[in-house]
């Protein structure tokens, strides 16, 4: 195999070339880096920005199924251990890297929130989830639910530290008012908490309801009152899955599938009991007078009047993507300042308005399970996406864990 040839070697310079009328396209890959060029060039709004930056990826989508599907371009060739957001052409030896754009549907007014493409931080693990900006230390920690490691990331690393291992098969995560750790753990079937500092010791605060170990807590969102809520789904149950995302031999003790709530007490109270076949990512508005919480297997997103009293009240039916064809289903969610609702499902990330208004969506070349918001001043939004950890910058800012 020959050696790999980078994005920002001959295809750009041929590209650059043909702009500059120095010399004719004689490589059909630089086309597409012709049209990104061409696009850099140009002071576009965010709007009109995206809309080309799609047509780039649509470009480079037929170029794809041109050099697989017609000669003298044979089929693309492996090479090696790459970013998951290349692609490898022939027939050349080796391959060229093109990286993919983010990809904009049902433009409502998302574009309008981006300021860029996504870039990716760190890759390489079993799967990526529960992501979560800790500020006091500049650091995105989330799980490797399969690798059952939590590690740590920081501005201007392309690579993370262990942060945790065994971790339990962790999934989501919070900070409380204090800036603990609160964790989902899908094998350990239970929410532990610790000091961020000291990651070796934590704490149960929910191991069982009603005499039965828990499913396998999945997520989780603090009150300003210092009440948990979290997710009970079966995703850690031990089905032959490989890998595994609980222990091994993990089965089913409890007959449902609940959201539960620890008090600032500490006394575990079953919160919703009924209503979900599997509960999944769950947020509050900004004024904590609604919960959101989404049912993955159903594809649906239920909306919860929140009580002075922290009880759940009638739900309503907030997003619906049980026709959506795309890919994905309700998972992580999170909420911004302005109270609208970014949770990843059918199609990408999602953006709908406090009122219910769909915004649109966007993709990614892997898609994203989680997100969070985080970096100086929360605008950033942190994705875990398949084996990745991406970032996107926005135009919102988003609401702080531990601050209500």
């Amino acid at each position: 195999m020959g050696a790999e040839v980078a994005l920002d070697d001959e295809p750009v310079q041929a590209a650059q070339g043909f702009l500059d009328g120095e010399r004719e396209i004689e490589d059909i890959h630089a086309i597409a880096v012709v049209f990104d060029l061409f696009l850099k060039s140009l002071d576009l709004a965010a709007d009109d920005f995206h809309a080309a930056k799609g047509l780039t990826a649509s470009l480079r989508g037929h170029l794809v199924m041109s050099s697989i599907g017609y000669p003298p371009y044979p089929a693309a060739v492996p090479c090696g251990m790459q970013d998951p957001g290349v692609l490898p052409f022939g027939p050349m030896p080796g391959c060229v890297r093109i990286p993919f754009a983010m990809r904009i549907e049902d433009d409502n007014g998302i574009s309008g929130l981006l300021k860029g493409d996504e870039r990716k931080l760190c890759g390489g693990f079993g799967f990526t989830e529960g992501p979560i900006w800790v500020a006091s230390d500049s650091a995105l920690v989330f799980s490797d639910i399969p690798g059952n490691t939590m590690y740590r990331w920081r501005p201007g690393r392309d690579e993370a530290d262990v942060y945790r291992k065994p971790s339990g098969w962790s999934n989501g995560m919070t900070l409380d008012g204090s800036g603990r750790l609160v964790v989902c753990e899908h094998g350990g079937r239970r929410v532990s908490r610790g000091e961020y500092a000291r990651p070796s010791e934590t704490v149960s605060l929910a191991t069982a309801w009603a005499g039965k170990r828990l499913n396998s807590p999945n997520d989780v969102v603090v009150h300003s009152s210092g009440a948990i809520f979290f997710t009970d789904p079966t995703y850690g149950m031990d089905t032959g899955r490989v890998p595994a995302f609980g222990s091994p031999g993990q089965r089913q003790e409890l007959d449902f599938q609940g959201v539960y709530r620890i008090a600032a007490g500490g006394a575990l109270e079953l919160t919703i009991a009924e209503g979900f076949s599997q509960p999944n990512g769950l947020a509050f508005s900004p004024d904590e007078s609604v919960l959101y919480v989404g049912d993955s297997q159903e594809r649906l997103i239920w909306r919860y009047p929140v009580g002075a009293d922290l009880s759940p009240g009638t739900r309503t039916l907030f997003v619906d993507q049980r026709n959506d064809p795309r890919r994905g289903a309700p998972d992580g969610m999170k909420v911004d300042s302005d109270g609208r609702l970014w949770t990843t499902g059918a199609g990408g990330v999602s953006v709908h308005t406090a009122e219910g208004g769909y915004l649109g969506v966007f993709e990614m070349d892997e898609h994203a399970a989680n997100l969070t918001f985080g970096g100086a001043d929360f605008s950033t939004l942190f994705l875990t996406a398949g084996t990745s950890v991406y970032a996107v910058e926005t135009l919102v800012r988003g609401s702080v864990p531990g601050s209500r």
